[in-house]
């Protein structure tokens, strides 16, 4: 399972990937990813989630406004109960 989850992940954080190239993909395509991301994290923990965090909240990359919706829902669905801190 924790293979499915980093797959997963990577696909989210990756360049080009769901973030990154969302002008790629449609908006109901990337609604029904954020879905099925959600429902197989749903109360997983582990290092391969916090390094996902990590990144989507510290990487300046993706402060960008073009992005900055996506990495919202993404933060939101990957840890709902959790904030990230940079450091």
């Amino acid at each position: 399972m924790v293979y499915t989850q980093q797959l997963l992940l990577d696909m989210v954080i990756s360049v080009p990937g769901i973030i990154s190239r969302s002008d790629y993909y449609s908006k109901s395509l990337v609604n029904e990813f954020f879905v099925l991301l959600g429902n197989i994290l749903e109360g997983q923990t582990g290092p391969h989630i916090d390094h996902v965090m990590q990144e989507l909240s510290c990487n300046p990359f993706f402060a960008e406004d073009f992005n900055r919706a996506l990495v919202i829902k993404a933060l939101e669905v990957i840890a709902p109960a959790r904030a990230p801190s940079c450091s």
